[in-house]
Parts: structure tokens; sequence; C-alpha cells
């Protein structure tokens, strides 16, 4: 490709673009997508791929590494979804449907109100599953983890809670995928809109202290790219750009031990 002057965009692994044609392409294993300006300019790049390898082309895209795209050029917007993926993974690993809606992905810590000290969560003192109890959790965690990174970010802060517990899992364990699966089927299909902007990164942060096991926190971020506000705000926190879709999202259990809410909150945001 070096050699039709299509070259790797710096710092942006599987980004290419053409010395002076306005045309930039991704590549992910086999999968293209590409962007252009004129059909002339794509029809060059698929010539030039047409002579390398056989190739089927979507002039929709409507697919893109297994990731449904429902595009709208009048509102300017994008829709991502996966549908029947999740679905799919209950056929395989939920037996029975729960018969209650479950809208959380997973436990939460319980307030202690009046206390001075935050304690954290009791040590997991539960049946250890056997070795197919925990070939189970790391199929069911290999399943969802690509979904969560590209659709479902929802899904995450379980996902990252889990594998740390799957090598020594538990029926405690055990419950709380169930808890995951249950959420899933409450909700299935999730979709994520992207809105066209004019692309100026904003990021929030937050964390949660020591809510995980061996006294650890949890860090989280929400990458977005959005409008610039136009005008400053007398305090910087009074005014956000309008929300869009997350181009990453952070969850993360933090590996220091922390000694406050406050040094937590200031370890995320690092």
């Amino acid at each position: 490709m070096a050699l039709s002057d299509y070259t790797p965009v710096n710092h942006t692994p599987g980004l290419f673009r053409h010395a002076t044609c306005p045309i930039t392409f991704s590549l992910v294993v086999d999968n293209f997508a590409i962007k252009y300006v004129d059909r002339v300019n794509a029809e060059h790049l698929l010539a030039i791929l047409r002579s390398l390898y056989n190739i089927t082309t979507d002039w929709t895209a409507s697919m893109y590494c297994g990731i449904t795209l429902q595009w709208d050029y009048v509102a300017r917007t994008v829709d991502l979804s996966m549908p029947g993926y999740i679905e799919k993974a209950l056929k395989t690993y939920l037996g029975k449907r729960p018969k209650r809606p479950q809208h959380v992905p997973h436990a939460w810590t319980a307030f202690s109100y009046g206390s001075k000290v935050q304690l954290t969560p009791l040590a997991d003192k539960s049946k250890p599953l056997n070795a197919g109890g925990l070939t189970r959790i790391q199929q069911i965690i290999g399943t969802l983890l690509f979904y969560g990174r590209a659709i479902d970010s929802t899904l995450l802060v379980a996902l990252g809670t889990l594998p740390a517990a799957q090598s020594k899992g538990t029926a405690a364990t055990a419950q709380a995928i169930t808890q995951l699966l249950h959420y899933c089927a409450t909700h299935p299909d999730a979709t994520i809109c992207f809105i066209a902007s004019e692309m100026h990164l904003h990021i929030h942060s937050n964390a949660s202290y020591l809510s995980e096991i061996r006294a650890r926190s949890r860090a989280g971020g929400y990458f977005l790219l959005s409008d610039k506000p136009k005008k400053l705000p007398p305090k910087p926190h009074n005014t956000l750009a309008p929300l869009n879709g997350a181009i990453h999202v952070h969850s993360s259990i933090m590996r220091s031990v922390l000694s406050s809410a406050t040094e937590t909150e200031t370890g995320a945001l690092s």
C-alpha cells in the first residue's frame, strides 16, 4: 500500500490515508471502512485492493466488524448496534429467562448511614466452583466483553470485576454472572448514536472509593467528541458540551490502595 501512497496515520493503529487524495480508511483484520469525498477516489483504492485480494463491497456501509451501522445523512447521525448478539448468547448460557426485569448489571455496595469510616466489601467465603463452573464463567465473560467494549458500556464495570474473581470463582461469582445475564435479557439490544460535531475532545472522569475487593477503588472515564462551548462560563463546570456517543469508556480497578475518596478522584483523573 505504501507504493500507492497510502500510509499509516501517526498514533492511530489501523488508520491509513492517501498522500494527496481526500480518502482515509481503517483496517481491522480483513475489514476495510473507507471515508472518501468523491467516488472516483474510492474506486482508486478498490482497484488497488482488487489487484491484491478477492474483495466484496457494500456501498451502504451497513456492517463493519460485526457491528450494524444505520446512517442518517440528513440528521448527520449514525447508530451502532449488534442485533441478535445478546439473544444468541442467552440461548447458550441462560436457561430460564428472569421473571422480573433486572435493570442493574451488578450488585451495589450498601450504604452504612451514620458510619464515620467506610469499610471494604467483606471477603467472599461462599462455596468454590468446580472446573466446569469456572469454564462457563470464562466463556460468558469472553462473549460479553466484545459486546460491552463495542456497544454496551454499561456492562464494563461488572465485566471488570468478574475476571478478578474468575480464577477462584465461587457461588457468589456465579450469582453475579447470573445477574449480569438477567440484565442483558432485560436490555438485549443496546444502540450507540454518534452525532456529527466539531470534534473537540471531552472527558468525564469519576471514581468509586473502596468499592472493590482488597480495599481497591475503581476509576471511570467517558471520552467523547463534541462541540466547543461557544462562550466560556464563569465556572468551567457550569457548561457541558452536548453529549455524544463515546469513542472510549475507561473502567478499571486501580492498583494502589488509596486513603480517601478525594485521593481516588485525583488518581482516576490522572
